[in-house]
This record gives C-alpha cells, structure tokens and sequence, in this order.
C-alpha cells in the first residue's frame, strides 16, 4: 500500500508540473489554427506540442485512474470503489474528466484539470495525500525552481526583467501548492516590509528570484540576499528559504558562484539556486 501510495503522489505531480504546460499549447493552438496566414507552420508546432506536452499528460491521468481504482480496491472499501466508478466511470481509456479544464476566476486565476481536482478531491478521507506533500512538497518545488528556464522556454517567454522571471513560476506553484495563491507574511523591519516573490504556507518555504544581465549584477543580487536574510525574520510560519538566481549568460559559472555563496555564510536554511538562461 505505500507503494501504490508513493506512486500515486508522484504520479499527480508530475501531472500538475505538466498542466501550466498543456493549457498553454492548447491555447496557442486555438490561436494558430484561428490564424493559419500569420503561423504558416502551426501544424507542426501542434504535432509537436502534443507529443512533448498533451500526450504524456494524458497517459499520466490514466496511469492515475488506474493507480487510485487498485488502492481503493485493496482497502477493501468497495462502497466507495463503486462511488470512484459512478464519478469517473468504468473505462479508464474515456474518463469525460481528463480533457475538461476549468477556470477559477473568483479565487485563484488559475486553470485547472477537473479529473485532477475530482481525483485529489477522493483521495482526501485516505489522509495519505496530505502527510506525504509536506514529506515530498519541499523536493516537488525545488524541482520546478530548478526547472525555471525550461518552464520559461515552453512558455515562450524571454525575460528582461525580474517579474518576467518569476511570475510564471508562480503560476506553477499556486497549481501545485494551492496555499500560495493567497498567502501573506509579517516580515517586516522598521520602515520596512519584506515580501518574497512566492510563499508556500504548506511547505513553510519563501522564494526569492534574483534577475542579473551582468557579472557586476549578479554580485549586487548576492549582496541584496545578505540584507534579506536579515530582513526575512519574526514571521515563524516560514523555515525554508529559496534564492533564485537568474542569469542571461552564465557569467559566474555554478562552481564559483556557489564558492562565492559560502563565503557570505549563509544560514543554513537558505538554499541559493543558479539557473542559466537562454
């Protein structure tokens, strides 16, 4: 059982990971096939999107449907395996909910994947979901900070500026992490307030994205993280601290920019992240 367990969290996050992915090329192909003369080869970009996004998505969902059906079975609760049929229906392959999206206009701004919400949603009286997102929750975000570029690039998105950087980003974790969408802090100093770029409540973890076009602003964003780690103080909801350094060339190099790191002794709980643009 915590096997199908494990198998089932990492199975739903890596279909969350995907989801940002998956509503962004369906509406880029809305938008492409709408306009055929000003994207000359938008089939290819569709054929392509959907092997690299869409089909792995949806092969992901069944291997869910199928994952969560053998743990109901084999809790021998089978009450609420019919309750799991009469909600998904019986034919793993045609499940209505795999290709539904909805839009949260009021709460979050989010899109969303009903099978995904519905799915969660029925596992929660096992109360397994919960206990292993705060054990893995802190490995599943540093997997999306470190994949920032790659999520950049399949947004199509070349930043020259900070916000352009970690703005998507947050868009991803308030999918993942839904605590983020709302969350608030008390970090404050006199005359001043200190407000990270992305809170995750559920992870007590605070993210920083730095943006540098320069070696000269690397060094600053390296300075400017010494006066937040004072600043980042009194609000004990938070424990786990992300700097995220996003460089348009790699002026540093991570060996040294980690030597360089250490130098400032650093506490403990801050986790520097340096990521190469493109």
């Amino acid at each position: 059982m915590k096997y199908l367990e494990e198998n089932i969290i990492d199975l739903l996050s890596k279909a969350y990971e995907l989801l940002p992915l998956v509503i962004k090329h369906q509406t880029d192909e809305s938008k492409w096939s709408n306009s055929p003369d000003l994207y000359p080869d938008y089939q290819e970009w569709i054929s392509e999107g959907h092997d690299k996004y869409e089909r792995p998505f949806f092969d992901i969902l069944k291997s869910i449907y199928l994952s969560v059906s053998l743990y109901v079975e084999k809790n021998d609760t089978p009450n609420y395996l019919s309750i799991f049929h009469r909600i998904f229906g019986e034919d793993y392959e045609k499940c209505k909910y795999y290709n539904e999206f909805s839009y949260d206009d009021y709460w979050t701004g989010e899109f969303n994947n009903t099978f995904l919400s519905k799915t969660t949603q029925f596992l929660s009286p096992f109360g397994f979901i919960d206990s292993n997102r705060k054990e893995t929750g802190l490995i599943y975000l540093e997997n999306i900070l470190h994949g920032t570029e790659s999520y950049l690039n399949a947004l199509g998105i070349n930043p020259i500026k900070e916000a352009d950087v970690y703005q998507p980003i947050k868009q991803v974790v308030n999918v993942i992490f839904p605590s983020s969408s709302n969350a608030g802090s008390v970090f404050l100093k006199p005359n001043k307030q200190y407000k990270p770029d992305i809170l995750v409540p559920e992870l007590k973890a605070a993210i920083e994205y730095k943006y540098a076009n320069s070696k000269d602003r690397l060094n600053k964003n390296i300075e400017e993280v010494v006066s937040d780690t004072q600043g980042y103080t009194n609000d004990f909801n938070y424990s786990f601290f992300y700097a995220v350094f996003y460089v348009t060339q790699d002026f540093m190099g991570k060996n040294r920019f980690m030597e360089t790191w250490k130098q400032h002794n650093f506490p403990k709980n801050w986790i520097p992240i340096y990521i190469v643009g493109h």
